[in-house]
């Protein structure tokens, strides 16, 4: 037993396919294939059921992956506390930001970093969380914030900050009065709202679905800023955390007003994989957003 037959393995087992794997590890299928067979003809028994359709881990492969991330994690584990010890914030950082963490952060986040760490290099993708979390089960993201937590196998979700959705709508509808809004007792909404298979959108959808918000009329927009700057000119509304315009309130001069009912959370989580721990300059990216997300909140 070896690494890279460790490694081959958890590949095969988290996409279900050695073609899948194959592509994440950038290997050949039979390469894999025999690192697969060796592991098993080593611990003398089948961890995969073989099928046309790919692979399913057997009992004694369920138990191995749950080893074999472990072993992984702490063999990275070692790796960086040795590399750590020269103190040195360098290298490259991949991560991901959901489009309402990168609305609320873009303007301070990346140049307090880069002035703080010059030598670290930076990839920054901004997209829903379900794409920014098959990012980094595909190893593309270091890790990324997302707003909808995972249980995939391989990855690792922790919370970090707590938000709130609130209710926008432009200040100049006088309509809008009161500082906390009660959408079960208000009145019919033009919302502005994600596509579906979004975990926004999903969310709103069992609050529609159970009649206890009401809507008029329905526009599906993947825009956190073009949402914001429709709704600026019109008397429709959007739903989005808060931390989405908290530097922008009063300078687009919308009326965003918390929502009382129904409850709504909208936390920010981490997601990375679970056998590789962040590295050093990657820990020092998650403490500043996490400050910094925890400085927009009202």
């Amino acid at each position: 037993m070896d690494l890279k037959q460790l490694q081959t393995f958890v590949a095969v087992y988290e996409t279900g396919s050695v073609s899948k794997a194959a592509k994440r590890l950038f290997a050949t299928q039979p390469g894999l294939s025999t690192h697969i067979k060796q592991l098993e003809e080593g611990l003398g028994t089948e961890l995969f059921q073989r099928s046309t359709t790919g692979v399913e881990p057997t009992i004694a492969g369920r138990k191995m992956y749950r080893r074999a991330v472990s072993i992984l994690r702490d063999v990275e584990e070692t790796r960086q506390e040795i590399s750590d010890l020269s103190e040195e914030i360098s290298g490259s950082i991949k991560f991901g930001l959901v489009p309402s963490a990168m609305h609320g952060l873009a303007p301070t986040l990346l140049p307090r970093f880069k002035n703080k760490y010059p030598q670290v290099q930076i990839l920054l993708k901004e997209a829903y969380s379900r794409d920014l979390t098959n990012l980094v089960r595909n190893s593309e993201l270091d890790f990324a914030i997302v707003i909808e937590p995972s249980n995939l196998d391989g990855l690792t979700t922790e919370k970090i900050v707590d938000d709130n959705l609130v209710l926008i709508s432009a200040k100049s509808d006088r309509r809008r009065r009161t500082k906390v809004v009660d959408l079960t007792k208000s009145g019919a909404l033009k919302l502005v709202v994600p596509t579906t298979g979004n975990g926004l959108r999903d969310m709103l959808d069992r609050h529609i679905n159970a009649g206890e918000i009401t809507i008029s009329d329905l526009i599906q927009m993947d825009s956190v800023y073009g949402s914001i700057e429709f709704i600026r000119h019109t008397d429709w509304s959007t739903i989005l955390p808060y931390t989405s315009v908290a530097l922008h309130q009063k300078q687009l001069e919308l009326e965003v007003r918390p929502i009382a009912a129904p409850q709504m959370p909208s936390n920010f989580f981490i997601v990375h994989q679970t056998r590789f721990p962040l590295r050093l300059p990657a820990r020092r990216l998650v403490e500043q957003i996490t400050r910094e997300l925890e400085r927009l909140q009202p």
